[in-house]
Order: C-alpha cells, then structure tokens, then sequence
C-alpha cells in the first residue's frame, strides 16, 4: 500500500489522467451514435419502399435520429456555404407557403429538409469508410431483391421496357421486365447500383496500384463490380448506364496512369458483355442509341412535355410554389385515391425543370450554387484521401446528371443521399485543412 507524503493529500478517484479518459469517452460516444445513424441511412431509405407506410416512419425517425446526433457537434461551414444553405432553405418554406394545400406544401418541404443537417456532418473520416461500406451492403442488399424477383418470390417488376416504337412487337422483342429490387423503381435500383458499382472499381484501382488492398479484397471487390454491372442491366435504367459512363469519365480526373487502366478494364469488359449478349443487355443498350438518333419514343415524349412545361408561362424568377405548375393534380390528392390521369399531368421527369416550375430562375441559381460551393472544394484543393475525393465527387456527378431526366433532388432516397455527398465533401476538405495545419510538409491550402 502506497502512503502519502505528509501535507499532501492522497489521490482523488478523479485524477487529470481519469478526467481525460473519461472525457475521450464521452466525445468518443456521441461520434459512434453518428457514424452508426449514417451508415444506416442508405439501407433504410432504399429498403423502406418496400414496407409502406413503415418505411415512411422509419425514414422519418433516422431524420430526426440523424439531425439530432449531426447538430450535437456541427461541422463548420464557410461564410458563402452558409448564407447560400439558409437562403435556399428559406426559399423552400416560401415555396411551401405558396403550395396549393398546406399538407402538400408541409410534405414537399419535409422531403426536402429532412437530411440537410448531413451538410454539418464534420471531418471525420470514420464517416467515410462507414458510407462506402454502408453503400456496398446497400448494393448487395438490392441484388437480393433482384434475386427474390428473378425467382418469382418478390413482385414489384415493371411491366417492361418500350427500346423501339410505342407497342410491343414480338418480332423484334422489344418488351422487356425492368427488376426494381427493394426499391420500387428501376431507375432508382439502376443508380444506385451504378454508383455501388463505380466505388468497388475505384476502391481496386487505388488500392492496387499502393498496394494497399489485399489480394481476397480485391476479388471480392472485383465480383461485386460485375454483379451490379448486371443489375443495372437488369434494371432496364438506360440513364443509370449513361450515368455509368459518367462516372467512369469524371473519375480519370483523380487517377495516375495506372489506375486509369484498370478502370479502362472496367469499361472495356463491360461493353464487351454487351457485345456477346443478344438479349436483353443489347437491346437495352441499343435503345440508347435511338435516344441519341432522336428515334426513341419515350425521350421524344419527354422532351415534348418539357417543352410545354416551358412554354406554359408563369412567373419566371420565383416559380409558382410547391405544385403549383399542376394545381389541379394537387387538389385532386385525397390521400387514399389518385385521379391517375390528372396525377400523370404533374409529372416532369427532370429535378432542375421541376424546380424552376416551383421556384423560378430564383430557386435553381441557389441550388446550383449551394451544390457547387460544398462539393467543388473536393476537386479545387489538394484532398488528400484521393479515394474518397474521387468517390464523392463521381457519384455526385451521376446523381446529377440522373437529375436531369427524372424527378430526385426530393424524393427517396436521393434526398438523403445528395445532402449525404455534400457533408461528405466539406467533411473532407475540412479534413485535410486541420491535417495541413498539423503537418508543415503537406501543401498550405488556399482559405476563403
């Protein structure tokens, strides 16, 4: 037994070296409860068009799960990235405020705020590992439901695929089942798949040529890759196979020559399936080229009907509110029944024309410009997790360009996953700021 020194008392239970454990593990606490509530996020937005009403809940409640552990210890955000998020979130309560019916204006608003807090999400790279791996169960959990249809024990299949003319032909085989797995719809299954598929080929181009992924992890990385390739075919998603090439275009900008091979692998074994099959795949991927030729009947309508959108006036700097280019179709919503006629009127099929309905040149500016000044960072500064750099602002750039021919910016789950990607970006370069400040030998970056 150790006896004081006289005149000095004995240790307290609570010593700096205690005080400081204690204190590590209270900061550390909160941090896991955030890593976790956000590596839930993709498997609860993309798995709750499955369960109805329950999905919708569950969605509600990791929002709220999510703010709450997300604004316990905000990231940072620059003086402009901040002025232009609360600009365009008072543009949206303006917008609901104008909406036809204060429910529908209330839910529009809610879909799309309810993930914003992930902009503050902070620089802590645990976030990223727990997103990438997050989006690879994710995947793999969508080819399971793309399974569960192949067999006949899940429903949800779309009726098919018109790739040429505007009814089926048997002759030239031209209707096709679209797979839509857990989440209802083949575009989205398309995506997310597409993006699943771009971070297992960019995980195995980086971490082959530092020699940091081991042989057994790039095998399965390289099998996933081909699995959700398939999928994307699967899905019928002739947008999801654009966005594939995309993705694989803005990714050489983050890659050595090495790298870039192994992604031009990729592409290249990919179009080669195409090239072999002369089923489904090739029909599917021929049918791009009929949208390209202008020969496609769905991209003709579509481009017809934005076109009308365009042409049917309204006010053009702020828009006229939530549904308020399709009033009739609002007000005919009795939460029960849906005039399916007047419904389909309202539909737009572009994210950036819906929201220049809604909010005017106005609305589409602070959007623009909010997006470009979280995530541009990533590609303006030296980020030094090159990886992660590359993953963020590729699947950016795929969500996008999806954005352009089907409503996604507020629906499930690309409302979660866009703001998701913004945290993500200034996460990142607030990362590699604090660890210049750290180490004199990385490169001083720019502030402002």
């Amino acid at each position: 037994m150790t006896v004081a020194p006289a005149g000095v008392s004995p240790p307290s239970p609570s010593t700096p070296a205690r005080d400081g454990a204690t204190a590590a593990a209270g900061a550390t606490a909160p941090w896991l409860l955030t890593r976790t509530a956000v590596s839930l996020i993709l498997p609860v937005t993309t798995l709750a068009p499955a369960v109805g009403p329950l999905g919708t809940g569950a969605r509600l409640l990791l929002a709220v799960v999510v703010a709450a552990c997300v604004l316990h210890r905000p990231g940072r955000l620059r003086i402009p990235q901040a002025l232009l998020l609360l600009l365009f979130v008072a543009l949206l309560l303006a917008l609901a405020v104008g909406a036809p019916s204060p429910a529908y204006g209330a839910a529009r608003l809610v879909n799309w705020v309810m993930f914003v807090p992930l902009v503050f999400l902070g620089s802590g790279r645990g976030h990223l590992r727990a997103v990438g791996r997050s989006l690879f169960l994710t995947c793999w959990l969508q080819v399971g439901g793309v399974l569960l249809q192949l067999a006949g024990l899940l429903g949800g299949t779309w009726g098919g695929l018109l790739t040429s003319g505007t009814t089926h032909d048997p002759s030239r085989h031209n209707w096709l089942t679209r797979y839509t797995g857990f989440l209802g719809n083949p575009n989205d299954l398309g995506l997310l798949l597409s993006l699943g598929a771009m971070l297992c080929v960019l995980a195995v181009a980086m971490g082959s040529s530092r020699g940091t992924l081991p042989v057994g992890r790039t095998f399965v990385m390289l099998i996933s890759a081909g699995v959700f390739v398939l999928g994307v075919f699967l899905s019928g998603s002739r947008g999801a196979i654009l966005g594939l090439v995309i993705g694989v275009v803005v990714s050489m900008a983050f890659l050595s020559g090495r790298q870039r091979l192994v992604v031009g692998c990729f592409a290249g074994a990919a179009t080669a399936l195409v090239l072999t099959d002369d089923g489904a795949f090739r029909r599917v991927v021929g049918s791009v080229g009929e949208i390209v030729a202008g020969e496609d009947s769905s991209a003709a309508s579509r481009a017809a009907q934005w076109l009308d959108r365009l042409g049917a006036g309204g006010p053009w700097f702020v828009g006229d509110g939530f549904g308020g280019y399709a009033r009739n179709a609002v007000l005919t919503r009795d939460g029960v029944g849906i005039d399916t006629a007047v419904h389909q009127s309202a539909t737009v099929d572009n994210s950036w024309l819906k929201l220049y309905l809604e909010g005017g040149v106005l609305g589409v500016t602070i959007l623009a410009l909010l997006l470009c000044a979280l995530i541009l960072p990533v590609v303006t500064r030296h980020v030094e997790d090159r990886l992660a750099a590359a993953v963020v602002v590729t699947s950016a750039a795929m969500l996008v360009w999806r954005s352009l021919s089907v409503d996604v910016l507020d629906i499930n789950p690309w409302n979660a996953v866009i703001w998701l990607l913004a945290g993500l970006a200034v996460g990142l370069v607030r990362y590699t700021e604090r660890a210049s400040q750290a180490d004199p030998a990385m490169p001083i970056l720019a502030r402002g």
